[in-house]
């Protein structure tokens, strides 16, 4: 989180909207209180995509999936058996790499009550999605005192490649609120 700040920090005099899918959702939510924190600035918005919300990753934690694909030893073939729908199973192999040497990380994260969001947030949730449940995503309500925005997808957890332009639509919507505020403050 600190050496993305520090790479943001010439561009933190512009607006901008952060966006985060799985823990990179977490990963995002903790860069804005840093940024806060340091830089006395926010974001816009906050979209995460099939995240859960951080007061419940304790819990989350020790989910099966998690917990498993936390188990290095655990083959491939193995953490593809604890899941029921992948919609492309070769992405997912590809990434498994990726997201075992991740895993230290997630399970070490220790959720601290920062004070509520000041700005909109807008998560997704996928009705197939297996790694966090619509409701785990649903409790980002809790995390801001402005607006929240539910949107349902199909899809597994993986879902952005299918919904991408649903995604790119809701980004643009944030933006064009943004600017047209900003007119009426001109």
């Amino acid at each position: 989180v600190p050496e993305m700040a520090t790479a943001m920090k010439p561009f933190l005099d512009k607006p901008f909207i952060v966006l985060g899918h799985s823990f990179g959702g977490i990963i995002g939510f903790e860069l804005i209180h840093f940024i806060k924190e340091h830089y006395g600035v926010q974001p816009q918005h906050l979209f995460v995509t099939g995240t859960c919300a951080p007061h419940l990753t304790q819990a989350w934690k020790k989910t099966e999936t998690i917990t498993e694909t936390a188990v290095a030893a655990n083959s491939t073939e193995k953490l593809l058996g604890l899941l029921n729908d992948i919609e492309d199973v070769d992405f997912l192999k590809s990434i498994l790499p990726v997201m075992k040497r991740d895993m230290p990380l997630i399970m070490s994260y220790p959720y601290q009550d920062k004070g509520l969001l000041d700005f909109p947030v807008t998560a997704f949730a996928a009705d197939k999605d297996e790694v966090v449940t619509i409701k785990e995503v649903a409790s980002w309500k809790a995390q801001t005192n402005h607006a929240f925005e539910l949107e349902m997808v199909e899809g597994d957890h993986w879902f952005l490649s299918r919904n991408k332009e649903l995604v790119f639509k809701r980004l643009e919507e944030a933006i064009d609120r943004y600017k047209k505020r900003m007119a009426v403050k001109i």
